[in-house]
């Protein structure tokens, strides 16, 4: 196992720890408290970008998939999952979200921030973890019903499959791969 291999499955690995202390310090002390809980799904634009540097050349290239996703929301977390699929490749993905909502002229406005996985279902070393940070807005429509627009960049930790690529390229003078992600989504929410 290469280096790099090993500081990506150390570095997954503490991540998913700190995923699941936010998990823990969201749900335990609000749980006692009057929280707004949501549900809904919705369609997405993903764009995923990647930046290639090997044999002194660089590569930039986009790839563009369409996704459907649903989510469970309580006030201050949002857990959702869903599949989005790429013209090469479908991803089955689930994220967890902490935001902090305000009002602003009637439509509740929040920034978000946490972690998404993605188990690539084409290849098996192909699946990677997205940290993720963005702004949502639930735009109101009756008391119980809305919207909910959401944009999040994300920064995609390379995958098994990548980190061999990188390996392999030390003979002919080294490179580096690094991905983010751009993803739009439109939601319908019910407020119970």
């Amino acid at each position: 196992m290469s280096t790099n291999s090993m500081r990506h499955t150390i570095l997954e690995k503490k991540l998913m720890q700190v995923a699941a202390l936010l998990l823990f310090a969201v749900f335990l002390p609000v749980s006692a408290l009057a929280l707004d809980f949501s549900a809904g799904g919705g369609l997405s634009l993903n764009t995923l970008f990647v930046f290639a540097e090997y044999s002194g050349m660089s590569e930039n290239k986009s790839a563009t998939g369409f996704g459907i996703h649903a989510f469970a929301d309580a006030t201050y977390a949002e857990l959702s999952g869903g599949i989005v699929a790429y013209e090469d490749t479908t991803y089955m993905r689930a994220s967890l979200l902490v935001k902090y909502p305000f009002e602003i002229a009637g439509t509740r406005v929040f920034p978000l921030a946490g972690a998404e996985y993605r188990w690539n279902l084409d290849y098996d070393d192909a699946s990677t973890l997205v940290l993720k940070g963005g702004a949502g807005a639930d735009v109101v429509l009756t008391d119980r019903l809305f919207l909910r627009p959401e944009v999040l960049l994300g920064y995609a930790f390379l995958t098994k499959l990548e980190e061999d690529r990188i390996d392999a390229w030390e003979i002919f003078g080294g490179g580096s791969i690094s991905k983010m992600t751009l993803d739009i989504s439109a939601s319908a929410g019910y407020r119970f």
